[in-house]
């Protein structure tokens, strides 16, 4: 069995070739036919954060070779910051076993991934307002062990170079693997990598 994380990585980019072939993400050919965008996104396929999250995580369920996984959304797994919810994380299910405190979803935590969505119109958005800082400030907070992922789709991979090389440094800094369509995040950022 592989490990999680290049399993991850290797599930990540069969999902990006499904969003390219079915979901026309990056397709310039098709981008360019656009009038002046009304909409921050034009792909109607995938048009927000919340649409990653959810197609993302199943087709990361469907594809994952461990069937004691589990993935799940919007769980309140960050201990410091109890506010904050993992937009996905992966948790080793027992057999016949139930979370009845919270230590049992501490426990099964294996990894947590951070999503963003860069619309085609303003892909920097989410850099500048803070929400990718804030997410590795979420994900720094998870103790040694536990798999740490920035996962962020471009629409028209137009993150400007300055805020893809901040990132970067970012992650490295707190050991959180990025995974992205954009070709400038496509270096290794694990420290142990």
């Amino acid at each position: 069995m592989k490990p999680l994380s290049i399993e991850l990585h290797s599930i990540f980019q069969e999902f990006v070739n499904v969003c390219v072939t079915e979901y026309h993400l990056n397709d310039t050919a098709l981008y360019k036919l656009a009038p002046k965008p009304e909409r921050h996104c034009l792909n109607p396929y995938l048009t927000s954060e919340a649409d990653v999250e959810m197609k993302f995580g199943g087709f990361l369920q469907s594809k994952i070779s461990d069937r004691s996984l589990s993935i799940h959304s919007q769980l309140s797994i960050y201990k410091e910051h109890p506010n904050a919810r993992a937009d996905l994380s992966v948790h080793k299910v027992e057999n016949n076993s139930l979370w009845t405190t919270n230590n049992s979803l501490f426990d099964s935590l294996l990894a947590v991934i951070e999503v963003k969505y860069a619309n085609f119109v303003n892909p920097d958005f989410d850099f500048v307002r803070g929400n990718i800082a804030k997410d590795i400030l979420n994900l720094s907070s998870l103790k040694s062990g536990i798999g740490r992922f920035l996962l962020i789709i471009d629409e028209g991979c137009k993150i400007s170079p300055q805020l893809i090389n901040y990132t970067h440094h970012e992650a490295i800094k707190y050991q959180i693997e990025i995974l992205s369509n954009n070709p400038g995040f496509n270096r290794k950022t694990n420290a142990a990598a």
